[in-house]
């Protein structure tokens, strides 16, 4: 049986003030003066059909690069950004685990409620993770409120584009990761062919794109933070770069 708690309740959750916004340097295209979360928020109902049912998530295989983010994943897990749980279904199950390498929790956390709403209700289908507690919190990823070394591997699919200050998002997840945990990251990547698409960003008309940079330097960004490289590859046509960090012990 799954475990389902909610560090801040999802009814209430659009409502909270988090002090998370669109870097002032791309935040006209982004929305105007729009926060992330009701960017995220307007958009949590019609995200999955963009993100996850589209031809260009089939044609990038966004389902196989989340597998392939998540297939380290064990222990207590910490997911930042995790929107409507469109990574949830790709955690490797009980019976794929390793000795001593079962997952034992997620804490799921996002600035938006709305999308905090749409993972919960995913949640509830999924068998890959009976057994496995899993919580949903609103929270900053710049600014989390958990101990230090509290996870075993902090995970985040296609966000750190949107935080702000990815730098020190990378910070925090050094912090709370226990020494010798696991960084799991799948990031847009300075690369030519996602430059180009940061240049179409400014002509979208899907706010939830344009908060998105697609010039960050992700394996220099992961090292600044202190982390060694696992292993590293250019994934989704070359938009994108996996990343396993691990914090040294």
């Amino acid at each position: 049986v799954k475990s389902i708690s909610a560090g801040v309740p999802i009814a209430v959750a659009a409502a909270a003030h988090v002090a998370v916004s669109v870097d002032p340097a791309h935040a006209a295209a982004a929305g105007g003066s729009k926060s992330v979360a009701e960017i995220y928020d307007a958009a949590s109902d019609r995200y999955d059909s963009l993100y996850s049912g589209s031809r260009t998530a089939a044609a990038l295989d966004f389902d196989g690069i989340r597998r392939a983010n998540l297939s380290r994943a064990s222990g207590r897990v910490l997911e930042l950004g995790v929107g409507t749980g469109l990574n949830l279904p790709h955690y490797p199950p009980p019976s794929e685990a390793g000795a001593g390498a079962k997952l034992e929790s997620i804490t799921a956390v996002d600035v938006s409620g709305g999308m905090l709403s749409r993972a919960r209700d995913r949640l509830g289908s999924l068998p890959n993770l009976d057994g496995v507690r899993v919580d949903f919190r609103v929270a900053d990823a710049a600014a989390l409120d958990f101990p230090n070394e509290s996870f075993d591997a902090v995970a985040d699919t296609f966000s750190l584009c949107v935080f702000e200050r990815p730098s020190v998002v990378l910070a925090e997840a050094y912090r709370v990761l226990r020494p010798g945990g696991l960084l799991l990251i799948t990031e847009t990547d300075a690369t030519p062919t996602s430059r180009l698409l940061g240049w179409t960003n400014a002509l979208l008309t899907n706010d939830v794109a344009r908060t998105c940079r697609a010039d960050d330097d992700v394996l220099k960004l992961v090292v600044g933070a202190g982390f060694d490289i696992v292993e590293t590859e250019i994934v989704g046509g070359g938009v994108f770069r996996r990343v396993v960090g691990r914090r040294p012990r």
